[in-house]
C-alpha cells in the first residue's frame, strides 16, 4: 500500500518542488502517493520532476519577490 505524503502545496521545504496538472487528483513516485490540491498543485521531491513532467505535470512558477 502506498504511503501518503504530509507535504502540501504550501510547503517550501528544500528539495521539494511544486508542480501543476489540470486533470490529476494524485500522483505517485517511488511508492509514495502525493495528493493534488484543489488548485491542481502537488508538492513532490525534486527527483520526481522529470518523470512527472512526462505525465503532463508542469512546474509552478514562484511568485515574484515583493519590492522593498
Amino acid at each position: 500500500m502506498a504511503k501518503s505524503t504530509a507535504a502540501t502545496a504550501d510547503d517550501d521545504t528544500p528539495g521539494l518542488v511544486r508542480l501543476h496538472h489540470d486533470d490529476a487528483s494524485a500522483c505517485s513516485w517511488e511508492g509514495t502517493e502525493y495528493q493534488v490540491d484543489a488548485n491542481g498543485d502537488v508538492v513532490v521531491p525534486q527527483t520526481a520532476v522529470a518523470a512527472l513532467r512526462s505525465h503532463g505535470f508542469v512546474p509552478v512558477p514562484l511568485p515574484a519577490a515583493a519590492e522593498a
